[in-house]
């Protein structure tokens, strides 16, 4: 005769059915997508937002194809068309800050992890026509670059690039104007975790550096020059975690003093999100899934979030993510944009 199983058993059933329902990622769909890139294979890899501040609707996503021969940075509208394309090989990495002082004029800086040569690429962009222009009054040559992230420090009005290599190695320029509308810069620190990094991302607000070890843990540091160079893990990767290797991109969702820090949780083909202040708790967990003709995201490199309005269909901001498997139709890679009233809706995040 068949034994019933004990309440015990039926508890343990329960309690694990019950768990893996409140840990199951929430599910949101894209908006919208961009062109594929014009190379094929892994290309795609990480792109920055650039609002419009006089007109938020026409903003643009800047993303960058890494491919080494004809490879560069594409400039999207919302609607995934593209408004400009520069020719600049295997830039891996690329961020953005508003309002840099250059001589000619306040406007947008863009800076890129260049591959090739191991340099800092920076551009400017037209707000009105997503048009690209290279500033760099020389080549900046740093680490074997990987990764790397902007930086504002509001107190000093200082702006900073921060850029590292697979050995973990992390390099922190400062970024200054000089004639002509062009920036210069200077090596200001060296930090280090223990093995591959490529994610990061700058709290201006705070002054803290969030950094992806890939194959272990997410790490952050003090961001301004002057501070502590010691860091600190907020998460590890570990057998019955979230967090799954490789962690990737990482941005910011700033929300007054609150807001979130959202990681690329590459080997889950998820985003998970944290809160962004102290000590930086698991807030939830979300895939991007078809709906219609465009489909998800998964294996994803870089990612970029703004809480900054864009018109009425991204009232409360959006997040853009590099789809690693482009699939309908089957495709060159591309980013898909996420409009973030479904993702706080998905995961019940206050208004």
């Amino acid at each position: 005769m068949k034994q019933r199983p004990s309440m015990s058993v039926i508890t343990r059933i329960i309690f694990t059915v019950v768990a893996f329902a409140i840990s199951a990622p929430s599910i949101v769909f894209p908006t919208a997508e961009t062109f594929p890139v014009g190379s094929k294979a892994d290309a795609a890899d990480d792109p920055t937002i650039v609002v419009n501040p006089q007109n938020p609707a026409n903003s643009f996503i800047v993303g960058t194809n890494k491919n080494a021969i004809n490879g560069g940075l594409q400039v999207y509208r919302l609607d995934g068309s593209i408004a400009d394309t520069v020719a600049d090989p295997a830039i891996n990495n690329v961020d953005s800050r508003d309002n840099f002082p250059f001589s000619t004029g306040s406007g947008a800086l863009l800076a890129g992890s260049r591959r090739p040569d191991s340099s800092i690429a920076l551009y400017t962009i037209d707000q009105t026509t997503g048009k690209l222009k290279n500033v760099e009054a020389k080549r900046l040559k740093t680490v074997e670059c990987y990764g790397m992230a902007m930086g504002y420090n509001p107190s000093t009005k200082e702006f900073f690039v921060y850029l590292n290599e697979k050995s973990g190695t992390i390099e922190q320029w400062r970024l200054f104007p000089t004639e002509n509308g062009l920036v210069d810069g200077e090596k200001v620190r060296t930090l280090k975790v223990p093995t591959q990094p490529e994610g990061m991302v700058v709290d201006d607000q705070f002054g803290t550096l969030f950094v992806g070890e890939e194959d272990s843990a997410i790490w952050k540091f003090d961001a301004w020059p002057d501070q502590n160079r010691t860091g600190t893990k907020i998460d590890s990767i570990f057998k019955g975690s979230v967090l799954k290797a490789d962690v990737e991109g990482m941005s910011i969702y700033t929300k007054g003093d609150s807001g979130y820090l959202v990681v690329s949780n590459q080997g889950n083909h998820s985003y998970v999100l944290y809160d962004r202040r102290p000590p930086h708790a698991f807030v939830g967990e979300f895939v991007v899934e078809l709906r219609g003709t465009i489909d998800g995201s998964e294996e994803t490199d870089g990612l970029h979030v703004t809480s900054m309005p864009m018109g009425t269909i991204y009232p409360e901001g959006a997040l853009v993510v590099q789809d690693g498997f482009n699939r309908k139709p089957r495709a060159n890679q591309n980013f898909k944009i996420i409009n973030w009233k479904e993702i706080r809706e998905s995961i019940n995040l206050p208004k």
